[in-house]
């Protein structure tokens, strides 16, 4: 993912001090990397199946002076993060073009959606068909594109549960892993 387009996914969460930024198909820690950048109190959790990909990833945060952002080998389907532990989740998953979509979708989703607090923000850039939503939670309260990524044209979602003002922090709460 392309830097500038990382930045304005994260721009789109809602950057507020203290949050936890999740990614749960991290890559090579494009947006997380972003993330740290754009919050400077903030903190990232980044998450992907590939060993490789884990390893890239730590060595651009390093690069980037990322500190503040750890990044483990994991599965999306069964997050090795707190439930609630996250304020947003910023993510490019990789099904569709890239990759065919699993059957495990759905179970991958949940997952995401039960490492979100309460008041979390969810901005995905999706290949068509677009995810839904989860049933408790208002959105997308922003869609739009097409974009024009690598030859493909996802969209951005942004969903919110009901009642978030986008703007959580949870300082207090420590790492969500």
């Amino acid at each position: 993912l392309h830097p500038p387009v990382a930045a304005a996914l994260v721009l789109l969460a809602g950057v507020a001090p203290g949050q936890w930024l999740g990614d749960p198909f991290c890559g090579s820690g494009t947006i997380l990397a972003e993330y740290v950048h754009l919050a400077v109190t903030g903190r990232a959790a980044g998450v992907d199946v590939s060993g490789e990909a884990v390893d890239a990833a730590r060595a651009n945060l390093a690069a980037a002076g990322g500190r503040r952002a750890l990044v483990v080998r994991g599965d999306a389907r069964a997050l090795p993060l707190r439930a609630g532990g996250l304020d947003v989740v910023v993510t490019n998953p990789p099904w569709g073009r890239t990759v065919v979509r699993p059957a495990s979708e759905a179970r991958a989703w949940r997952s995401v959606v039960d490492s979100l607090g309460r008041a979390g923000r969810l901005v995905v850039v999706a290949e068509p068909p677009q995810p839904a939503a989860p049933p408790e939670w208002a959105g997308p309260v922003l869609s739009f594109g097409p974009l024009s990524v690598s030859g493909s044209k996802p969209v951005v979602l942004v969903s919110t549960r009901p009642g978030d003002p986008g703007q959580t922090g949870s300082a207090d709460r420590g790492a969500p892993a």
